[in-house]
């Protein structure tokens, strides 16, 4: 045998092994992605966000992007209300993608997250259980999350940062403690509205993670959504009480509405 065929058949067997390597290990994606549960697919889909991560020099990294989509398969209704309750958090699906571009060393991110779902995957799709769509829009094209009001926010009752907040942007975060971390040390959220952890039995009922104010797309209005905190949240309204219900639902507001937190209390007010 001449030295060309055995080189020959050395590099056919060598592309052959190559080949059946790379088909066992898609096998292997597609059967782990069928047999996923859905907190494993939005994981899943938060790291391949973080993989378009980019230096920017000087040590410094970037998410070249300003808008992502994320469709997941969901053939049933039940399907796709597992992944809408996981995207509605807590954390939701924003604050998910937020530290896991963070701890890819983004130190900034400013990004609108799309959710979607599909009956069936698309043939442009490269997994089969979800898609991501990264894209780079005009601002004016960019699906807004900030009102047309200037939102106010007086702490009545616990110890805050400041007394008074003044945002012009929503969602707005409120629980114990500037910075909400895992047992890895992780970071998980910022708090907007931060009550003290020195601030006696008041700011200890307080939740670490105990609500948050969002914009109602459909009313244009801000919402009250609660976190699932360990003593609920409510709204104070012409001197009634309003209990928030737990989940992604919420409660909408009411400019003067007086919002209590365990033992806290805050008032919002805003113009527009």
């Amino acid at each position: 045998m001449t030295n060309t065929l055995r080189t020959l058949i050395h590099g056919t067997r060598t592309l052959e092994r190559r080949l059946t390597t790379a088909v066992e290990q898609a096998a292997h994606t597609i059967a782990g992605e069928a047999e996923a549960t859905p907190l494993e697919l939005v994981d899943q889909a938060c790291d391949d966000i973080a993989r378009h991560v980019q230096p920017s020099g000087r040590g410094r990294y970037a998410f070249p992007f300003n808008a992502v989509t994320i469709t997941f398969l969901a053939p049933s209704a039940e399907r796709q209300a597992h992944f809408e309750g996981l995207c509605a958090g807590p954390p939701s699906i924003e604050e998910r993608v937020t530290t896991r571009l963070m701890s890819a060393g983004c130190s900034t991110v400013d990004l609108d997250v799309n959710v979607a779902f599909a009956a069936e995957p698309e043939t442009t799709w490269t997994r089969p259980s979800f898609h991501v769509a990264p894209a780079r829009v005009a601002p004016a094209a960019r699906t807004s999350r900030e009102p047309s009001l200037q939102l106010t926010v007086e702490v009545l009752h616990g110890t805050a940062g400041q007394s008074v907040h003044t945002f012009t942007s929503l969602p707005v975060m409120i629980g114990r403690g500037a910075e909400v971390r895992d047992s890895r040390h992780q970071l998980l959220r910022v708090n907007h509205i931060a009550f003290t952890e020195n601030g006696g039995d008041v700011n200890q009922s307080v939740s670490r993670r105990q609500a948050r104010i969002e914009l109602d797309p459909q009313t244009g209005r801000p919402r009250l959504i609660d976190d699932n905190s360990a003593q609920g949240t409510s709204v104070i309204r012409h001197g009634r009480g309003i209990a928030v219900p737990r989940g992604s639902r919420g409660l909408g507001l009411k400019s003067g509405d007086e919002l209590v937190l365990g033992h806290a209390r805050i008032r919002v007010s805003w113009e527009g």
